[in-house]
């Protein structure tokens, strides 16, 4: 009988924590990480009031994964970054912010999938458990 120790296959690890309901919410949670670290702020997983599935890092290679692959471009990183430090998406209603809102809704399909398949983005399609 073989020791699982030993076993060469290994367990898929156990998300800890609430998945995002929506990739624009993980996308902020992000930005706010990355401008808190930026003020000193050590953050990680479970240090804020809800603990999350990821750490801000997470987010970031995921998104870095996504350039280099060509997914995105780096018009798609320029927008993520200006309309994350706004803190809201832009808007297709306003003219000036069209191009971007397309850009930004490319970059969210893009993030979603990979973020749902992480487990840090909530797949809308995957029954919960309510307690």
């Amino acid at each position: 009988m073989q020791n699982p120790q030993n076993s060469k296959k290994t367990a898929r690890a156990v998300i800890i924590g609430i998945p995002f309901r929506n990739v624009e919410e993980a996308w902020f949670w992000f930005i706010c990480a990355v401008e808190a670290r930026r003020d000193g702020a050590v953050p990680g997983r479970g240090r804020g009031a809800v603990p999350r599935p990821c750490e801000p890092n997470d987010i970031y290679v995921t998104l870095e994964r996504l350039y280099r692959n060509r997914r995105l471009r780096m018009e798609h990183m320029h927008v993520l970054s200006h309309y994350g430090r706004r803190r809201m998406p832009p808007e297709y209603h306003r003219r000036h912010e069209a191009r971007a809102a397309t850009l930004w809704r490319e970059a969210m399909r893009e993030l979603d999938v990979m973020l749902q398949r992480r487990g840090i983005v909530r797949n809308p399609l995957q029954i919960t458990e309510v307690l």
